[in-house]
């Protein structure tokens, strides 16, 4: 049977050497076996131990609640029912928490859709005040002529096209 070092599940978990050694530590682990050098060595099934824990605290179940399982699961492995309820309300917690976020997110999604119609208004108003100022439609193009012919041109507003030269 094949064996891992602390550092090694420290790796494959992505937990810190600290993390295993609390868990162990405080009841969450049963004690690791130990190499005879006494360095920790850690088998398949206590890889899966760590990986489900890992879970639960990644979804917000506390150390407490942890130690209550596994407590259960190591001197009373015959109380499947416990341990299942203390799993269902903490599915409970995290379907609550995710409807929460969902709800959080969608207020998001919102306010993102808000500012994107801010932005093409800007867009909008800025190519408006634009063409106010560059199209040729609310300019006249005004020849500007001398005894000897054209000289050259110039543009105007309408109003001032009427003006002679």
């Amino acid at each position: 049977m094949q064996t891992l070092t602390i550092q090694q599940v420290a790796q494959q978990t992505g937990l810190s050497v600290h993390t295993l050694r609390y868990y162990e530590r405080n009841g969450l682990l049963e004690p690791v076996n130990r190499a005879s050098s006494g360095h920790r060595r850690y088998s398949a099934e206590d890889i899966s131990r760590i990986e489900f824990l890992t879970r639960l605290r990644t979804t917000g179940m506390s150390i407490r609640q942890m130690q209550e399982f596994t407590q259960l699961f190591r001197e009373r492995p015959e109380a499947i029912a416990e341990r299942r309820a203390i799993l269902e309300t903490h599915e409970q917690q995290v379907q609550a928490h995710i409807q929460e976020l969902e709800r959080n997110l969608e207020a998001i999604r919102w306010k993102i859709q808000y500012y994107k119609g801010l932005e093409e208004q800007q867009q909008i108003d800025a190519t408006h005040a634009s063409s106010k100022v560059t199209t040729n439609d609310d300019l006249v193009r005004v020849d500007v002529v001398t005894k000897s012919g054209v000289v050259g041109d110039r543009y105007s507003t309408p109003l001032m096209s009427n003006v002679n030269h």
